[in-house]
């Protein structure tokens, strides 16, 4: 595979290792070099597993194993998943669930099930609910701090016994029915492994098993995955790690980086490696990221990019929202001829969806109802929005939701995947479907009421064209209820300054790569998100924020751009500065030249 020095080493490495590797260190073609070494000596009836913490990981690693002739490496005795789908299927599931005849279900956070908690009578709080998601899922127990909304934040701090006890008594009932969360799953796992007969048994059975696991993204591990692989070690399995500590930005996921420091410490100083040539990327944005971390030496830049000089573009924007003016103004200085990115090579990323999609200009962000149709149109409209495949896979589920909601066959807050496992469902057909649907369904609606209910009715057609079964007596106009606010067509208001440029969360552009990225920090919030962003970055303190940003303009390859409310750019030019990082700084109507 042409690997260089360092990279042959941790391929060839005879024992276990903890990895640290930079971005763009090329961290999969090296496991899968080390995958294809560990072959050569893998006994019969032996196998190897590979985990990380998203599912888009694991494709991408599936595919990669593919092309280079070793993915029957993964297939049984081996193991490739998530780290959740690991404990549910070799820890979690195969004992059942004590007190419980109900078909364990483990769903990846409450809040794909929009599972809240709530008091009742004089105690009630007007505003949202508490996600079951914030509470521990061992003691119940919350930290008022986590919730964003401040009067929310506020009713939780004094009365945060009573819903505490309100938790306690939703997940049991949650867990008599046979659902529970990936954490919830986690914590049992860990009971199990602890009684000291059981933990024997099964550690034993696993070590027959698999010669090696490896875990990519180890960054992203909480102090109940590091219990987990460190009762796996005992066990006699080889544990692998290859992670980037400055890369962890799932804080709610409790992960910390002082755990995997302390979690690093326990292999010896011969098995910890480095990663530390970036192929991706080029020298100022090496220069960049560097300062966005604690060590500041940046990398050195190996890749195709490494003759890039762009310096970074800090584009200024006024007033007091994210607009569609940052990504009109992205594409032209990336077409410019000094640049020379054609807009589908390029990238918006930001914090939150919102804030990509506003500076995007791809749709309106209108529309939270709850009806079929409002739901069914947010689904298209996010569908052709210029997204990520992820983003469209996730815009298909939601129509597979709407679809078995009007079949009849998903009771109230049932996740889909227990409605197929349930009832046998075609996975495959079902997802033909929702695909048909949103390529036939019209991209937009002007707002009108004739054309709200043209795209109704259009709506109530396909579906029966569709073969979708209803339930006996209704009928598919009173399953399709037209909305009692016209504000549901809004989803699908394509704005006119949309400058198809794709855009996603930095969570979920995690691990891609793309010619140009333009990462948008938002205007302050309640908050005060970006001040202390700004602040954590001036004085290189850990910060998740600062994590996030990293993580975004780490993604780049040729050409790096910060989209930045005029407020901070005093403060980012004197960060920049300190940190020798080439930049320039553009303004709107600047004819994208720098000033």
């Amino acid at each position: 595979m042409n690997l260089t020095a360092e990279q042959r080493r941790f391929a060839e490495h005879a024992t276990e290792v903890f990895v640290e590797a930079c971005p763009g260190a090329g961290k999969t073609r090296t496991v899968l070099a080390r995958l294809a070494h560990i072959a050569i000596t893998l006994p019969p009836r032996r196998g190897v597993a590979v985990l990380s913490f998203t599912n888009k990981a694991i494709e991408e690693f599936k595919l990669r194993s593919a092309e280079v002739g070793i993915g029957h490496l993964l297939r049984h005795p081996g193991f490739i998943g998530t780290f959740d789908a690991f404990v549910r299927h070799f820890v979690f599931a195969p004992a059942g669930i004590e007190g419980s005849s109900a078909k364990p279900h483990v769903v990846d956070s409450w809040d794909s099930l929009g599972i809240e908690i709530r008091l009742q009578g004089r105690n009630a709080f007007a505003g949202p609910g508490v996600s079951l998601d914030l509470f521990d899922p061992e003691t119940n127990a919350i930290d008022p701090k986590r919730i964003t909304n401040v009067a929310l934040r506020r009713h939780v701090s004094s009365s945060r016994t009573s819903y505490e006890r309100a938790a306690q008594f939703h997940r049991q009932n949650l867990k008599r029915k046979g659902y529970f969360s990936a954490s919830d799953a986690r914590v049992i796992a860990l009971h199990r492994i602890r009684q000291e007969a059981w933990g024997q048994a099964l550690g034993r059975a696993l070590a027959g098993r698999f010669q090696e696991i490896v875990v990519d993204e180890a960054q992203d591990c909480n102090p109940l995955d590091l219990e987990l692989l460190a009762w796996l070690r005992g066990n006699g399995i080889r544990v692998t790690m290859v992670c980037d500590m400055d890369q962890s930005i799932f804080a709610f996921r409790d992960g910390d980086r002082t755990h995997l420091e302390t979690f690093a410490n326990t292999y010896a100083a011969g098995n910890r490696l480095m990663l530390t040539g970036n192929f991706r990327s080029s020298p100022a944005v090496c220069s960049l990221a560097a300062s966005l971390r604690t060590r500041t030496a940046a990398d050195t830049a190996s890749g195709p990019a490494r003759e890039i000089t762009h310096p970074i573009a800090i584009y200024v924007y006024g007033g007091r929202t994210v607009s569609a003016e940052i990504g009109q103004w992205f594409v032209g200085y990336a077409e410019s001829d000094s640049i020379g990115i054609p807009r589908s090579e390029l990238m918006i990323l930001a914090h939150s969806g919102r804030t990509a999609r506003l500076a995007s200009g791809s749709l309106s962000t209108a529309g939270e109802g709850r009806s079929k149709i409002e739901r069914l149109a947010r689904a298209v409209s996010e569908f052709w929005a210029g997204t990520t495949q992820h983003g469209k896979s996730t815009a298909l589920s939601g129509i597979e939701t709407v679809l078995l909601d009007i079949s009849g066959q998903r009771n109230e807050g049932e996740p889909t995947s227990h409605v197929v496992q349930r009832l046998g469902i075609d996975v495959r057909q079902l997802r033909r479907q929702a695909l048909e649907l949103a390529m036939r369904l019209p991209k937009s609606c002007p707002d009108t009421d004739a054309d709200r209910s043209a795209w109704i009715d259009c709506a109530r057609t396909v579906i029966q064209e569709l073969g979708i079964t209803i339930p006996h007596g209704q009928t598919i106009r009173v399953l399709l209820r037209t909305p009692g606010s016209p504000d549901w067509s809004r989803c699908l208001e394509y704005a006119a300054t949309s400058c198809g440029v794709k855009y996603s969360t930095i969570h979920n552009a995690k691990g891609g790569e793309y010619p140009g990225v333009c990462v948008v920090v938002p205007p302050d919030d309640t908050r005060a998100f970006t001040t202390q962003l700004f602040t954590a970055w001036a004085a290189r303190s850990d910060h998740e924020p600062k994590r996030v940003i990293y993580v975004g303009v780490t993604r780049a390859m040729r050409l790096a751009v910060l989209a930045i409310p005029a407020v901070f750019l005093n403060r980012c030019g004197a960060i920049l500065g300190a940190s020798n990082v080439p930049y320039v700084v553009c303004r709107p109507g600047s004819n994208l030249t720098p000033t």
